[in-house]
């Protein structure tokens, strides 16, 4: 019998929900299919991806035909980036200091100028400084890729902000948002956002499957060629099993939405008052105002001692699986830049 474990690191992943097994298991077993084909089999499966796009895109207040299917987060932030200067005339690309590896080193691969926006003392964008640096270069097209949530603080970003200082300026707006997907509300027929991006293995569906949106005024060349799929955005055979677990633990997400918010608000605020209680001297990253950070993540600063460095280690040991740094670049922790950018 497994020893119980207490799992702390859903930033980094999350369990598949029982629903979302079901709804997965069914469509291994039925849609064998390939979509492409032309047959009943094929039919059955490209009718299942379809309804599967129209579902998403209706929870996202979008159309139908702006939602692309991908692997996850890190294909589609390079999908848009890698094609900003050939498809939309990019030439110069705004980003904050406290981005996502994949849309960092995407930027530093794609042969345009490239700026980044300094952040507060809790990790939110500094909105002033961002416009300064659009009208300072009025001669350029920009792309500003600023995410929605941080990854490793839960931060939040103002969306309408952002997609305001965008238009006056007639910049692209990218937002990564793979954190805050299934967790705030985003309407994409209220604020303008050009493109976004989410992996379902955030919100409790499956790794390997994820989507990206595309106003429908913006066309970009795709990443990968080899086939029609995805009307031409794509190449590759659809990843049915995927798309099914994903759209259906989305679905659940939004439905649930104020009331995980408000679950997720009251464990943060417990688990964060016992820990102050237990060490008076701890410091927190990211903002603590209830309406600035994503209640799913609590980023804990220890005071420095010998007792501190295998902390992670000692808690794994003990059961509690919690992250004791950034992981998403090899999969072995190190102190992430975007606490040594904001560590007292």
């Amino acid at each position: 019998m497994k020893p119980k474990t207490i799992y702390l690191d859903n930033a980094a992943s999350t369990p598949l929900l029982p629903e979302v097994i079901t709804e997965m298991t069914t469509v291994m077993k039925e849609l064998y299919g390939n979509p492409s084909s032309i047959h009943q089999a094929g039919r059955a499966a490209k009718d299942y991806v379809e309804q599967a796009r129209k579902s998403i895109a209706m929870m996202l207040h979008a159309s139908i035909g702006e939602i692309f299917f991908t692997s996850g987060g890190s294909e589609s932030n390079n999908m848009i980036i890698s094609r900003a200067k050939s498809s939309l005339g990019v030439n110069h690309i705004v980003y904050s200091a406290v981005e996502h590896p994949s849309v960092v080193q995407a930027i530093q691969h794609a042969d345009v100028k490239s700026t980044v926006v300094s952040v507060d003392n809790n990790g939110e964008v500094l909105y002033d400084e961002l416009e300064d640096i659009l009208v300072e270069h009025t001669q350029d097209t920009f792309l500003v890729s600023i995410m929605h949530a941080n990854n490793e603080i839960g931060t939040l970003n103002d969306l309408d902000r952002l997609s305001n200082i965008c238009q006056r300026h007639q910049a692209f707006f990218h937002c990564d948002t793979t954190q805050s997907i299934g967790q705030l509300p985003i309407h994409l027929n209220t604020v303008r956002i050009d493109f976004i991006t989410a992996s379902a293995h955030k919100f409790h569906g499956p790794k390997g499957i994820g989507f990206i949106y595309i106003r429908e005024t913006n066309h970009i060349a795709p990443l990968l060629y080899g086939g029609g799929q995805e009307r031409n955005m794509r190449a590759g055979t659809e990843n049915i099993i995927g798309i099914a677990g994903m759209q259906m633990a989305l679905k659940i997400a939004i439905s649930q939405l104020a009331q995980n918010r408000m679950h997720l608000t009251t464990l943060r605020s417990t688990l964060k008052q016992k820990l102050q209680d237990r060490w008076p001297d701890l410091y927190f990253f990211g903002h603590q105002q209830e309406d600035k950070y994503l209640p799913k993540i609590l980023n804990v600063g220890f005071p420095v001692s010998n007792k501190t460095d295998m902390l992670s280690f000692q808690l794994d040991m003990m059961g509690i699986l919690a992250s004791g740094g950034s992981a998403c670049s090899s999969g072995v922790e190190s102190r992430s830049s975007i606490i040594r950018l904001l560590d007292p």
